[in-house]
């Protein structure tokens, strides 16, 4: 503020004179600082955002005017409009807000000077994008859409995506196949057309891609398709459980535990009565076989819910009641004049085992004499099981001896042989025997009958004490007649003794 007043050479003085302008001396430049959320990501000098872009312009300044800063914004190319908010946070600090609201690529400059003409450094952000969509990919076979059709001559699978700022994708094609579930055939990398359906039986079949897509603003998004591929008529999906079964050339089970499902898909409508379930157990075909047909094969047939006929058949547990080797075929006729049948395909047939009944001993020999007068003894046994073996173990005083699990030569029968030692102790032999169904026969369990004579433990020694005292009957026996003969003695003695008194006192 400036005052001004005046003095004369006699002494006489003016009052002090002043207006209400005001003299800003300022020399030092406005600063600012420029903050923004934090972005999803960065990748070359690029902030990726999911959502709204939340700025804050700290300025340092002492005489600061909002109008003095310019914050200027474009959006894909073109300028947005933005009006900063501010707030005075003390005498200097100064903090303007503005929010950048839309998809695109944002560029933010800011520019300032004081009143005093001070400049301030000019703010120039890189890029800053906001992408809040992505789109699926196109999945398409011969130039159509894919989800829910049936193909039978040339099959282009293609895949197509777009998307402004994509980062990554992945494309996996998996097949079901008779009784492979979701068997992984292939993966491609990038978008095109993939004719990777070469016209052969093997390539038929129930197919489904998934394209997963990512962006750098963090979204990710997945596009499925289903269609089946089907130039030999049908083809068959099994449930979980007969896969199971039929798996490593067909399991060994004591029972079968649930219905089996198989469903038959077709681009055509099976042709009706034409039909064939056949189940056969040891080469046998089964009468009256118990199934259902869900929904009945006949000329309205409608298509299911996927684009293709589809049938399910329930066969019942109740068939595999008995011990068996187990045969399903399926067959049937379409509409285009196909024959299709399961057992078309030799290492896909259906073909399981069902063995409750527990494997047998049939003979043991060396045992069957609780005591041996030898200095060694040689146990000789031979097991049998219709199915099959999985092992043989033997024990001798709850060691295990022999563990036999290869019967490459005989699945279903096996002899073998153990020496035992001359030895003063009893020695316990015990047997187990399992088969490939899990079945056990246990020589030490409460309900093992055995039909030959079997002692659980055998003492073998040359020794007659070690022999006698092992035979506890005739051991105790022995014991209480020498017992019986030694009182008889002393009683007979006193008697004599007292008999020859007597008579000498005569």
């Amino acid at each position: 503020m400036v005052e001004v007043s005046a003095t004369d050479r006699a002494g006489n003085q003016t009052g002090f004179q002043r207006d209400e302008k005001r003299i800003v001396v300022d020399n030092i430049a406005p600063t600012a600082v420029v903050e923004y959320n934090a972005p999803v990501q960065e990748i070359d000098n690029i902030a990726y955002y999911d959502g709204d872009i939340d700025a804050t312009i700290t300025v340092n300044e002492a005489n600061f005017y909002p109008e003095d800063v310019t914050v200027s914004v474009t959006r894909d190319g073109t300028p947005y409009a933005v009006t900063p908010v501010w707030n005075d946070n003390n005498t200097d600090v100064h903090t303007g807000t503005f929010t950048l609201t839309g998809d695109g690529d944002y560029f933010v400059e800011i520019t300032g000077s004081d009143k005093s003409g001070n400049v301030m450094q000019q703010y120039m952000s890189e890029q800053m994008t906001i992408d809040t969509q992505i789109e699926e990919a196109v999945i398409t076979v011969n130039g159509v859409e894919a989800d829910g059709k049936a193909f039978k001559e040339e099959v282009v699978l293609a895949v197509s995506f777009e998307d402004t700022n994509f980062e990554d994708y992945e494309i996996l094609l998996t097949r079901t196949n008779f009784g492979n579930k979701n068997m992984t055939t292939n993966a491609f990398g990038g978008s095109g057309s993939f004719d990777t359906f070469s016209n052969t039986p093997e390539n038929d079949g129930i197919y489904t891609v998934t394209v997963t897509l990512s962006d750098r603003a963090g979204h990710t998004v997945e596009k499925t398709a289903t269609f089946t591929v089907n130039r030999y008529g049908s083809v068959y999906d099994y449930s979980d459980y007969l896969v199971g079964l039929i798996g490593d050339g067909g399991a060994y089970v004591q029972r079968v535990e649930e219905d089996l499902l198989i469903t038959e898909y077709n681009a055509d409508r099976l042709v009706s009565q034409s039909l064939d379930i056949e189940i056969s157990r040891d080469g046998r075909p089964l009468e009256d076989c118990d199934y259902r047909v869900t929904p009945e094969i006949n000329d309205v047939a409608v298509t299911g819910n996927k684009g293709w006929y589809q049938y399910q058949y329930t066969i019942a547990k109740e068939n595999f009641s008995q011990d068996g080797v187990y045969k399903i075929s399926v067959s049937s006729r379409d509409q285009t004049g196909n024959t299709p049948e399961n057992t078309n395909y030799e290492d896909k047939a259906i073909l399981f085992r069902v063995d409750s009944t527990a494997p047998e001993i049939n003979s043991i020999t060396g045992l069957e004499n609780a005591i041996v007068n030898a200095t060694s003894l040689e146990i000789k046994y031979s097991v049998y099981d219709t199915m099959g073996l999985a092992s043989v173990a033997v024990y001798v005083d709850g060691k295990e001896k022999e563990d036999i699990t290869d019967f490459t030569g005989d699945e279903q029968n096996y002899s073998g042989s153990l020496m035992l030692a001359e030895n003063p102790q009893a020695q316990k032999v015990r047997l187990v025997v399992r088969d490939l169904a899990g079945n056990m026969t246990d020589t030490d369990a409460m309900d093992f009958i055995s039909a030959f004579a079997f002692s659980h433990s055998v003492t073998i020694s040359t020794n007659v004490i070690v022999r006698w005292y092992a035979d506890k009957v005739l051991f105790w026996g022995s014991i209480g007649g020498t017992a019986a003969v030694a009182g008889t003695g002393t009683g007979g003695a006193v008697a004599f003794g007292r008999r020859r008194r007597r008579s000498s006192r005569a």
